[in-house]
């Protein structure tokens, strides 16, 4: 699985074209997904337990060409998406005189606070101590005393900072609205600020807290349709179940778009019987490929 949502032979793939295929994976489930549903326009939000995912889909992912992980500048292609720490298990702490999301993770191990093995409070554990969601359908057992001790150390805190009173049920709220504008952001990044607003688009979540979050999210942003896939919380291995081979070509042709347009023809033609070409080499029949998706990346000149 490639960073980009399509399948590579195991004998042509190089790890750099790997690094983003678990998202991508989600992306893919969660184009076919809106597709299924009858929705063209989608922003996927795939919430898990350290980090939140979002992209934008119009009937098919976004892209990009180059990327930054770990501070190195990849040239790759990939699904377009953006990653921000907030997830189940990001640290909701007082940091710097004001009240904070992540991007900390309590991880697996120990975990939120309400696992019982000494974690930290998480959004988990706020909305457990918000009565969202039913603690006898969880899969371990729950420790809310942990949770609450650890809500009441948190509200000691900042009463002793400020010293001013603030409720529990204030605290936890502000703590999801923390959150909440975390992921918004996220998505303004990969529609207004791309030119799309938000509204002209559905929300489909997934993810283990994706779905949990959608409606208050969908609102923050004035979006009105929100979708959850029967197989949320697995979506990114149904995405990879359901991938394609795929094979990109490219070329630089560095003329102004008023000399290049007359060539374009002849060479987007080029570039699919390129691409063709890489499929085919891989055993896959020309002719069962779908007609080619073509992206153009323009440049102001100078």
């Amino acid at each position: 699985m490639t960073s980009s949502g399509g399948l590579e032979s195991q004998q042509s793939i190089r790890p750099k074209d790997m690094l983003l295929s678990g998202p991508a994976g989600g992306v893919i489930g969660a184009a076919n997904a809106a597709k299924n549903l009858g929705f063209q326009r989608v922003i996927t939000f795939d919430m898990g337990g350290t980090s939140t995912d979002v992209a934008r889909l119009d009937g098919r992912p976004t892209y990009r060409f180059s990327q930054s992980v770990a501070g190195m500048s990849l040239l790759s292609p990939c699904v377009a998406i953006e990653t921000v720490a907030a997830g189940g298990g990001s640290i909701c702490h007082w940091k710097a005189g004001a009240l904070a999301v992540g991007p900390q993770s309590a991880g697996a191990d120990p975990g939120p606070a309400c696992y019982g093995k000494g974690g930290p409070l998480t959004i988990t554990d706020v909305n457990l101590l918000l009565n969202r969601f039913d603690v006898d359908k969880a899969p371990i057992p729950f420790d809310i005393q942990a949770a609450e001790d650890c809500c009441n150390e948190l509200l000691e805190t900042i009463t002793s900072a400020t010293k001013e009173p603030i409720t529990r049920a204030e605290l936890l709220e502000s703590l999801l609205q923390l959150a909440i504008e975390s992921m918004g952001t996220a998505i303004r990044r990969i529609s207004v600020a791309e030119g799309y607003a938000p509204s002209d688009h559905a929300l489909l979540a997934f993810g283990g807290a994706g779905p949990q979050h959608a409606c208050a999210l969908a609102s923050h942003l004035g979006m009105d349709t929100v979708l959850v896939p029967q197989n949320a919380g697995i979506l990114s291995a149904v995405g990879l179940h359901q991938a394609l081979p795929e094979s990109f070509a490219e070329r630089q042709f560095l003329e102004p778009i008023e000399t290049a347009q007359k060539y374009l023809p002849e060479w987007i033609d080029s570039l699919a019987s390129d691409a063709r070409l890489a499929l085919s080499m891989r055993g896959i029949d020309s002719s069962e490929c779908d007609d080619p998706f073509t992206l153009a990346e323009l440049r102001l000149q100078g």
